[in-house]
């Protein structure tokens, strides 16, 4: 894939995203906020043009950087910590300040067109992940090098943001592919993300179920004229408790699918909704309607 389909694709993406975030449900699980400095942790901090700023995370978010961190002191590097909580007022000027650089390097770019771009990066107050102390952004240090890792859009601690910041462009290097592997691995065992690299059972699940398979009702009156056809060999008889029809296929994947996330991720992702389509005239879309945080998962 070349790097314009890339970004194009990764672009896609985070406009559906976007699109779903009014119905995603986030439930308050009442647990402190407490700060990462005065953990016991071997942690390198950015400094932040935010006065005050205290480094703060949630309780089971505390937990994880530790033990990040005590993996990555085992190969003599330490995690540097960016930025983690943020409030409203942070998450506004940090947008505002990202907004004045692009409307200097963009003059003839609308105010519109420059928070389309923006949006890319940094997300509005009120659509944050860091408003409510669940998301981190890091870097690592590599003690042996005494240096900062090269991420491909990093000198040193200076980001510059941009298309190379989505994570598998094309045009990154194979040390510096390596090096966000290794940080994206870190906090993909601890739940932080998913991956199309996870969703690998996914997709094994729906060629087991849909590639050239007959999906039939697990009542179809004529199941054993089917079991027949079978076994000489004339068709892969898939069956579906909720029926054939996209309805079904629909509802059913949704629920299969939710199970996979929420295991894969540790209860921090899920399935919002999920759409069947046949063709242009017969499709359907099912709405979980147990979307949402429930808690996390060992």
């Amino acid at each position: 894939m070349i790097a314009k389909e890339y970004c194009e694709l990764v672009e896609r993406l985070d406009r559906f995203q976007k699109q779903l975030i009014s119905t995603i449900i986030i439930k308050e699980d009442h647990s402190p906020l407490i700060s990462l400095k005065e953990s016991n942790f071997n942690l390198v901090f950015e400094p932040s043009f935010y006065k005050g700023y205290k480094y703060m995370v949630r309780e089971v978010i505390f937990e994880k950087i530790g033990r990040i961190s005590k993996i990555l002191d085992k190969e003599d590097k330490r995690l540097i910590i960016r930025s983690v909580w943020r409030g409203f007022a942070h998450q506004k000027l940090l947008r505002d300040r990202r907004i004045k650089i692009i409307t200097k390097e963009h003059p003839n770019k609308s105010l519109k067109e420059i928070n389309k771009i923006v949006s890319y990066f940094i997300a509005p107050e009120k659509e944050s992940m860091h408003s409510n102390g669940g998301a981190v952004d890091a870097l690592i240090y590599d003690l042996e090098k005494d240096c900062v890792l090269d991420f491909g859009n990093n000198d040193g601690l200076h980001l510059e943001l941009n298309k190379t910041c989505y994570p598998f462009h094309p045009d990154i290097t194979s040390q510096v592919r390596k090096n966000r592997e290794l940080l994206i691995n870190l906090f993909k065992k601890e739940g932080f993300v998913v991956d199309y690299g996870d969703l690998k059972d996914l997709k094994a699940h729906l060629d087991h179920m849909y590639d050239h398979t007959l999906v039939l009702d697990v009542d179809d009156p004529h199941m054993d004229t089917f079991k027949k056809l079978e076994q000489a060999g004339v068709c892969r008889i898939r069956t579906h408790p909720m029926g054939p029809g996209m309805e079904g296929t629909a509802h059913y994947l949704c629920g299969w699918t939710d199970k996979l996330l929420r295991k894969k991720s540790r209860g921090r992702a899920w399935v919002i909704s999920v759409e069947a389509r046949e063709n242009e005239k017969n499709s359907s879309i099912y709405k979980n309607p147990d979307a949402g945080f429930k808690g996390w998962t060992s």
